[in-house]
């Protein structure tokens, strides 16, 4: 069973990667930009958001995680020395809003 999850996910990855070398040779995402650490992040939103919701029944992760694949992909397309305009501050993700209710509250 490991091994059937372990190249599940290992598909998952690579599929993602290609995704990103077709945007790339779009021009949607910046050549600077490292596929593989582009699908690592972007796989680790969707992981957290999964296993957020199952552990706290909060579809607000959802949302979390949309915005936040959304600003990577926006920060991707400009290049990772670039300033990209309508990126949310820091403080947008330290603030306690980006987190479940129950992981704020000292629960």
């Amino acid at each position: 069973m490991r091994q059937r999850i372990a190249d599940f996910q290992s598909e998952w990855m690579r599929r993602i990667v290609k995704l990103i070398d077709r945007a790339r040779s779009a021009g949607d995402v910046a050549a600077e930009e490292d596929p593989a650490q582009l699908a690592f992040e972007l796989n680790s939103m969707l992981a957290l958001a999964n296993s957020t919701y199952v552990m706290f029944a909060d579809p607000a992760v959802f949302d979390r995680a949309r915005a936040g694949i959304g600003q990577r992909l926006r920060l991707a397309r400009h290049g990772p020395t670039t300033e990209c305009r309508g990126l949310l501050p820091i403080s947008t993700y330290t603030s306690g809003g980006y987190l479940p209710q129950a992981l704020t509250s000292g629960a």
